[in-house]
């Protein structure tokens, strides 16, 4: 009984400390987010006038830059899902505000508290529980959920309202219904193939690109309903098919046609001539664009996430363990969407840090190391490469994160271009630690520190337990002198005087 009211009480103290770290930042509300304004309009838009052109959201909240027009109209240029995921919160919103009129601050913090936040944690919950069913012991399952979320860029994203998050969130629990529901039991099975077709209508509703992903997930669903695959496809095409249907509407009544995506009524010009290059504005792979989306620092997947750089042994560690499938869909999933970044013309993605538009593949490839960390539990050195990795990652996402989270896109080094200057300036934006507790400066990041100590307590808890030795810890900063020594050689990417007019436009923002 004492160790069953100790497992809930950690896994309680988890979620709080998890949902702390995922609002403990945020981008300052005055900052133009076009992604998630665009979003967020249609969302008003379906409630309020119960229509899918955001006109009237324009003339009360202002234009923005992702914009799509037709036939006299103005429409999110978004796949309408994230939208429809709002409405709900949207709806609490309006009940509790009575007549008055929503701002876009409030529309902002809807978006990124009201929604995201808790799909954040639905993440961290079905990626732990994905792990679990699969094998994995508790605590490495525990600490690689919590490493996909605060070591890699996932961890602004999970806490901002756009679509890649919701994606790796939909497909983590589409795999989970479908490793918990085998091909040899009938009982149920017809509702879990639903709740797969519904799952991945949902991903294709929030992201276009996502397609990608939705293929190969598709195969591997019919190959787990193999012994019955006819009724089981027939589950997942019912399952899938309102959001098919609405998917056909909502394209043809916005754009003239069931397949006319936003993409091509793109109202920028500079957007619209990189989206109508090649298909939808991506071309063939080149080695600049894979080398860019693998190792640059402001984007790179390895560069901003070191920590993932072991997901190779994870796919021979799921191979030797039994799960060759779910091997081939997991190499699959990150190489179509490492390819599909290096072959994009919009491969940086505006402003940000680490690559976001590998963010569906994150969770996957924090599966892998799972059960890289599972197959080696037992070899020290393994452990030490890990948790250096892991520290590596973790500070460099917390580091940039804690000055501003998404820096521009001219910033190819953003510890050095942005992080630097706005340390020397003193300029940090309104975090938890200065709105709860009124600590300024840097004193407002001592609360973070003291929740980061969370997460590392259950990494060295993992490690001690599985190699019966501390010895793992003299390594643990190898990898991030390592990362600190390439980011000073390379230096800054800008010159001070862009630096310095970036220092200026931080400081003119107030969060409020």
């Amino acid at each position: 009984m004492t160790g069953f009211c100790l497992d809930r009480l950690r896994c309680v103290l988890n979620y709080l400390c998890l949902g702390l770290l995922l609002a403990y930042f945020m981008l300052p509300l005055k900052v133009t987010a076009p992604n998630e304004r665009s979003r967020l309009y249609l969302t008003v838009a379906l409630f309020e006038r119960h229509s899918f052109n955001i006109d009237a959201e324009r003339i009360r909240y202002g234009r923005t830059f992702d914009e799509a027009a037709f036939a006299g109209h103005f429409y999110s240029d978004k796949a309408p899902g994230s939208s429809l995921v709002a409405l709900p919160a949207y709806a609490l919103l309006r009940a509790t505000r009575g007549s008055s009129v929503v701002t876009v601050e409030q529309l902002l913090l809807l978006g990124r508290y009201g929604v995201m936040l808790p799909i954040g944690l639905l993440g961290f919950f079905a990626l732990k529980r994905l792990a679990l069913t699969l094998g994995i012991r508790p605590n490495i399952a525990e600490v690689l959920a919590w490493a996909s979320l605060i070591a890699t860029p996932a961890f602004h994203y999970s806490a901002a309202f756009f679509g890649h998050h919701l994606v790796a969130v939909y497909w983590l629990f589409a795999l989970l219904v479908l490793q918990e529901a085998p091909a040899s039991r009938r009982n149920g099975t017809w509702v879990r193939a639903a709740a797969v077709g519904v799952l991945l209508s949902l991903v294709q509703l929030t992201e276009y690109q996502a397609v990608l992903g939705t293929v190969p997930l598709l195969l591997y669903a019919f190959y787990c309903y193999r012994r019955a695959w006819a009724r089981q496809a027939l589950a997942i095409g019912l399952g899938a098919l309102p959001g098919a249907v609405f998917f056909a509407y909502y394209h043809n009544a916005c754009f003239g046609g069931p397949f006319e995506l936003s993409y091509h009524h793109l109202l920028n010009p500079a957007l619209a001539a990189v989206h109508g290059q090649g298909i939808g504005g991506v071309l063939w792979p080149t080695v600049a664009g894979l080398g860019n989306s693998l190792f640059s620092l402001h984007r790179g997947l390895f560069a901003t996430s070191p920590l993932l750089l072991l997901f190779p042994l994870g796919i021979y560690g799921m191979w030797r363990r039994g799960f060759v499938a779910l091997a081939w869909l997991s190499t699959v999933l990150a190489a179509t969407f490492i390819l599909f970044m290096s072959a994009s013309l919009t491969w940086e993605a505006g402003w940000g840090y680490g690559p976001r538009l590998l963010l569906p593949v994150v969770p996957i490839l924090a599966l892998l190391v799972a059960f890289g960390a599972e197959y080696f539990a037992r070899r020290q050195w393994f452990w030490t490469v890990l948790g250096s990795l892991f520290l590596a990652s973790l500070l460099s996402v917390q580091i940039v994160t804690a000055f501003f989270p998404e820096p521009p896109v001219e910033f190819k080094n953003p510890i050095l271009d942005a992080v630097v200057p706005l340390a020397r300036a003193h300029l940090l934006p309104l975090n938890l630690g200065s709105r709860w507790f009124g600590l300024a400066g840097y004193a407002s990041l001592l609360p973070l520190m003291a929740l980061l100590l969370w997460p590392i307590a259950q990494f060295c808890r993992a490690a001690v337990e599985a190699t019966q030795s501390r010895r793992f810890l003299w390594g643990l900063p190898i990898a991030s002198f390592i990362l600190a020594i390439v980011v000073t050689a390379s230096g800054p990417s800008v010159g001070p005087e862009q630096q310095q007019g970036f220092v200026r436009f931080v400081g003119s923002l107030e969060n409020k």
